[in-house]
């Protein structure tokens, strides 16, 4: 990343993160198609070199992705931008000319400056940035719900466990199908190779000193099915399926007092979750209020969907705190800070979820971000997934120090190790800052 794509605010927050939900499936779409038309250009260049007007004029609109506001939000006029560039896009695809004699076939190694304009490799170096980080979280999710509503859905109809809550575990416990674990066991829900499985196993880093065993399943409908006769015969959540499967918040808190999850925020996780993507619509349930017992005034017929007292009933564009928790996480994501991969402690997540989803022992996760213990990273900070570096690469050089800043906060928030800041600012690595003060970063 260059520092330009930075929110020099809060260097963590790239500029390119996405924070209306609603929207960023449509905007994605255009892009991955905008991004389908390039992948092809690679391999059709002009041989001169140059692109089309059109083209030129389509890549001098797309280089406005660089200068969003740094809070990240889409204003009506980008978006305008991105359906302009989206129809040119498919119009372009519609009519490239590879037999043309005023074209060449170069292969892709061979994409250089001198076969390209400084412009064209500019935004093809933007359009994959926008479109492979990892920023696009709220784009994962949806297409992790798109994808497997039915199947949830069709647990609820099996075994009385609500669609929302299947879903909403899923999303967390498998980084929306990001996860090693899910990528290459289709485990959703990091089931281990526990009770008398003798199926094949996956081994990954999770909360021992060596790696667990975990059961590996033939498709996704196969993990999800698991799971549910997991809750289904374990009697530790019995009392769970006397609550209705529209009552996701009943059901989410009860696994968090039952010990699903060892995490604290975990109940906040799911109701989130389920808020924030109206997971609730799913199964014909509405948005509920914290502290409300649901009460149904109508059954669900065949052609009816069910009717709720308006007590317990939240509109739909009204915020709860756990949704709010939630989008907060949503907009963070793992970057690079100082050229070192990180991520942030999602809500409902522990450092083991970390080991397990990265396939990095804890230990290792401890050691890079320097601290002795599980409880020293709490929800909302940033763990790095590799090792720090001993100075910071960016443009800037010192970091002026605000109230309530400590020196191994300034180390996390540049990716730089604690002693080494330390060392460079004269300071041992007990002291206490100064507001205003400089620290020096290389």
């Amino acid at each position: 990343m260059t520092d330009m794509e930075y929110n020099h605010e809060n260097p963590i927050y790239p500029r390119l993160a996405f924070y209306d939900s609603r929207m960023i499936q449509d905007v994605q779409q255009k892009l991955n198609a905008i991004s389908m038309y390039l992948h092809r250009r690679w391999t059709i260049i002009p041989e001169t070199g140059e692109m089309d007007d059109d083209t030129k004029e389509a890549i001098k609109n797309f280089q406005q992705w660089q200068y969003l506001s740094p809070t990240g939000e889409i204003d009506s006029d980008t978006q305008m931008r991105v359906d302009d560039i989206y129809r040119w896009s498919q119009r372009a695809s519609q009519n490239m000319i590879r037999e043309s004699q005023d074209y060449m076939e170069i292969s892709r190694p061979m994409l250089t400056p001198e076969t390209l304009s400084k412009r064209t490799l500019l935004i093809i170096l933007v359009l994959f940035a926008v479109t492979t980080l990892k920023a696009q979280s709220s784009s994962d999710i949806l297409s992790y719900i798109s994808k497997y509503k039915d199947i949830a859905l069709d647990q609820e109809k099996q075994f009385g466990i609500p669609a929302t809550i299947t879903l909403a575990q899923g999303i967390l416990e498998s980084g929306a199908g990001r996860s090693g674990l899910t990528k290459n066991a289709n485990n959703h829900f990091g089931i281990k190779a526990f009770g008398g499985w003798t199926g094949p196993i996956y081994q990954a880093w999770d909360d021992e000193p060596n790696k667990s065993r975990f059961r590996v399943y033939s498709s996704a409908a196969e993990s999800f099915r698991d799971h549910s006769l997991f809750l289904k015969n374990n009697s530790r959540y019995r009392s769970l399926f006397s609550k209705s499967v529209y009552d996701y918040r009943g059901w989410a808190i009860g696994l968090q007092k039952a010990g699903y999850a060892t995490a604290t925020t975990y109940a906040i996780a799911l109701i989130g979750f389920i808020d924030s993507y109206r997971l609730y619509e799913l199964n014909g349930g509405v948005k509920l209020r914290a502290g409300k017992t649901v009460v149904i005034t109508r059954q669900a017929t065949a052609t009816q969907k069910a009717k709720f007292d308006a007590s317990c009933q939240a509109a739909d564009d009204e915020l709860s705190e756990e949704e709010e928790t939630v989008a907060n996480a949503v907009k963070r994501y793992v970057v690079d800070i100082n050229d070192v991969r990180c991520t942030i402690l999602y809500p409902g997540m522990t450092l083991s979820s970390i080991a397990m989803k990265y396939d990095i022992p804890k230990e290792k996760l401890l050691e890079y971000n320097e601290v002795g213990s599980e409880k020293d990273i709490h929800e909302g900070d940033i763990v790095f997934i590799a090792k720090k570096k001993n100075k910071y690469t960016g443009a800037q050089d010192y970091y002026r120090v605000k109230k309530g800043d400590t020196l191994y906060g300034i180390s996390q928030e540049f990716g730089i190790k604690y002693a080494n800041l330390a060392k460079m600012n004269n300071k041992d690595i007990f002291s206490q800052l100064k507001e205003g003060e400089k620290i020096q970063l290389k």
